[in-house]
């Protein structure tokens, strides 16, 4: 009888088995085998966590006198674990190592926006910012404006940012939302429609008829809203949309019909001990266009508890405030 086997690991023989017995235990030992495999021949994988980063970029600044493109990097996994002080140290000497690195001082100004500090971070992204900037830093100031809540100069970046072609997603949907916060709607339609070309989105697409329903064309957003209805198995979002523009037909029993549904559907699926953000958003918006004002509101605060992006808010807050008193 032939037999299987295993690779020695150290020194250590893992298995040894004859034909027979391989196929009776492969199910169960296969996936210990390969675990271990890939931790012996691999050891990398073992070492991907932004602690091991940090630990080898850290070595590796140590050997290089201070290399301000390893210092960057380190910021960025210091980013990433919420480690705010250090990556804006890490930035700040990578700047001052090598002040043509304005990309430093771009990453400094968006770690102090993630750190709360939105002005901080305008004077430092404005301290990169030339006559000749690039796309990427005129989008990042309009990250940090809009945190500052000036969007209309957020905008004008974006809008200067966009005089080069571009397939980000990100850009598009900053774009778009600061559009629809400043009501230029048909603007906010032509963009997102460049944007669904440009990226194939998914995300867009759900943008776009939104941004449709906005522009006041019903008619097209409705056989775009009537085609995923057929084919969606989570429906809810869909049938609010068609809601909004059944209640712009002035068809308030079959709006009402649809609101009711949507939040059949949406109850069971908020999960008290994890809400989901966007489900209560959803869920809000449905009780507000029912006329729910109270528990439009409540899910509002609830929303914002649980750090809701503001631009999502956008449109509940724009139902509870338009709310005629009672």
């Amino acid at each position: 009888m032939t037999s299987f086997q295993a690779p020695i690991i150290g020194r250590t023989r893992i298995l040894e088995f004859g034909t027979w017995d391989l196929f009776e235990t492969w199910n169960l030992e296969l996936g210990a085998f390969i675990a271990l495999v890939m931790l012996v021949v691999f050891p990398a994988f073992s070492h991907d966590s932004p602690e091991h980063k940090i630990n080898d970029i850290s070595s590796q600044i140590a050997r290089s006198s201070n290399s301000p493109t390893l210092l960057i990097e380190r910021a960025l996994e210091h980013r990433e674990l919420g480690e705010l002080a250090d990556a804006a140290a890490d930035l700040k000497a990578a700047y001052q190592l090598d002040p043509k690195l304005t990309v430093a001082l771009k990453e400094l100004a968006l770690v102090q926006l993630a750190d709360g500090k939105p002005d901080l971070a305008f004077a430092s992204i404005n301290a990169t910012l030339t006559n000749a900037s690039s796309p990427d830093l005129l989008m990042a100031r309009a990250e940090i404006q809009t945190a500052r809540h000036d969007y209309s100069a957020a905008l004008d970046d974006c809008d200067a940012a966009f005089r080069q072609p571009t397939a980000n997603l990100e850009w598009y949907l900053l774009r778009a939302q600061l559009q629809r916060r400043l009501a230029h709607f048909h603007d906010c339609l032509a963009g997102l429609r460049d944007g669904v070309v440009k990226t194939g989105s998914a995300v867009l697409h759900e943008e776009l008829i939104d941004a449709m329903i906005d522009a006041q064309e019903y008619k097209p957003a409705l056989k775009k809203i009537e085609r995923e209805l057929a084919d969606s198995r989570c429906r809810s979002s869909w049938l609010i949309r068609r809601a909004r523009i059944r209640l712009a037909f002035g068809q308030t029993k079959a709006a009402h019909r649809d609101l009711q549904a949507a939040l059949a559907e949406l109850n069971p699926r908020i999960t008290p001990t994890a809400p989901d953000v966007s489900l209560i958003i959803d869920r809000g918006t449905a009780h507000a266009l029912l006329g729910d004002i109270s528990r439009a509101h409540d899910d509002l605060t609830l929303a914002r508890t649980l750090s809701a992006d503001p631009f999502s808010l956008w449109r509940l807050e724009q139902l509870i405030s338009s709310a005629p008193e009672r």
